[in-house]
Parts: C-alpha cells; structure tokens; sequence
C-alpha cells in the first residue's frame, strides 16, 4: 500500500503527494479526495458539546449585547483631547448582575452608542 499525503489549502485547494516520489495514479487520487473529503466533514477546535460533556453542568454565556458596537469612544474622540490619546478601544463589559454594555478601555467610560460617521472631507491644519 502506497502511503499518501494529503493537504487542504486555506483557499480550498486539495494537494496531494506520494511519498515514495512517484506520480499519482488514478487510484491515488480517489483515495486523495475521499481523505479530503473526511477532513472537510470535521469540525476542528473545541466545540460547546465538548465542553458540556468534560464540565458538566456548565453555564453558557451568550455573546454580545443587541446593541451594535461603536466604533470610537464620544470622549477620547474630541478634539479637547491630545491627538496621541484618542481612538480608545470600545469593548465589552459585563457587570456581575448580569447587565452588559459597551465601554472606552481607555477612560472606562460608558459608550453612548454613538458610531463615528466618516464625512469624506479632508482636515487642514490652520
């Protein structure tokens, strides 16, 4: 039996090897996609069924808020603020009573949900 070597490129592509160094034959290449085709159909990583059977009686945490995530905070982003210390990153906050919102990590302040709006124009300095 020739042993083969099998690889799926991020774009999708299937290569495929001998790995005594001789061209495959059309044998080769159907066992080639049927190995493919296995390792498409398995779901790599830790899924939440794993968890739940290694932590049983785990509690799940759903992911963020309905409220869409802005994309700078109303604060850090005035221009009362030196350049160098605008643009804080907005992230995810989740008190212990459950409530979950939006804040600058920067300031910590709490985000109003406003969303930066790009007006296209360009800023000269005086």
């Amino acid at each position: 039996m020739r042993d083969l070597e099998v690889r799926i490129l991020p774009t999708g592509k299937v290569l495929a090897r001998r790995m005594d160094g001789l061209p495959l034959t059309a044998d080769d290449r159907t066992k080639a996609r049927q190995l493919a085709d296995e390792l498409r159909a398995k779901q790599p990583g830790i899924t939440v069924a794993h968890v739940l059977r290694i932590f049983p009686g785990a509690r799940i945490i759903a992911q963020p808020t309905d409220e869409p995530k802005p994309t700078c905070c109303s604060h850090c982003d005035r221009d009362s603020i030196p350049r160098w210390r605008r643009g804080g990153k907005i992230i995810q906050r989740i008190d212990p009573d459950g409530t979950e919102f939006w804040i600058c990590h920067l300031c910590g302040r709490r985000s109003n949900n406003k969303t930066k709006q790009d007006s296209g124009r360009v800023h000269k300095k005086p």
